[in-house]
């Protein structure tokens, strides 16, 4: 921790830290979680407030230590990898070298990544284009939508649980994103699946118009 030296004081910079959850915890839609900071030294800062990819709606925001937060999953969100992040503004005096006498910079903590996911399995899946015709260099790309046994429609493109494979990973490859990248001329077949159901693209590559 850095320290730097006020009317003759030394004072600790401020330091933002999340404790819990751990870096890759899965939560569900709908579930209430709570985000536990350690601030050091405790009374460095007037407010924390956490950020991040996912809308709470409101910005979670605590002036008093210890600052945690309790948020609730956003029960419409895309199942796939989040950050969490908290942003933290010093009291007077607790800033930087070369800040005495104005306002301190935020603090940022590193950021920890939580993993949304339904709780149940899709009972099917439905994935567009049903077939792909592609050349060598231009990229496709595959939407992938789960539909439960609640009856709801959810993209389940980037969620963790869905696998991407191709029978033919020199002809074309496909990463977690859905992406699909069509290295030689031929033929393979992308299997999509997720928990118990699987869908099979067919992918046809040509070679660059040209060649």
């Amino acid at each position: 921790m850095l320290s730097c030296v006020v009317g003759g004081v030394l004072l600790a910079q401020p330091t933002l830290r999340i404790t819990s959850p751990a870096n890759g915890t899965v939560v569900y839609p709908g579930q209430s979680l709570r985000v536990e900071m350690e601030a050091a030294p405790p009374d460095g800062f007037a407010s924390v407030v956490l950020g991040g990819s996912i809308s709470f709606g409101t910005i979670p925001t605590a002036s008093a230590p210890p600052f945690g937060f309790t948020v609730v999953i956003p029960k419409a969100i895309r199942p796939g990898s989040y950050e969490l992040g908290a942003m933290g503004f010093p009291l007077p005096g607790h800033g930087r070298p070369g800040e005495e006498g104005v306002r301190p910079a935020p603090v940022f903590s590193a950021p920890v990544n939580v993993v949304v996911e339904r709780a149940d399995e899709p009972v099917r899946l439905e994935v567009y284009p049903p077939t792909m015709r592609l050349q060598v260099g231009i990229k496709g790309y595959l939407s992938v939508t789960g539909v439960f046994a609640d009856g709801q429609q959810v993209d389940l493109k980037e969620s963790s649980k869905t696998i991407y494979t191709s029978d033919a990973p020199k002809v074309v490859t496909v990463d977690p994103k859905s992406i699909v990248n069509p290295l030689a001329p031929g033929s393979a077949k992308i299997t999509v699946s997720n928990g118990k159901v699987k869908v099979e693209v067919p992918v046809v590559v040509s070679a660059p118009r040209g060649r």
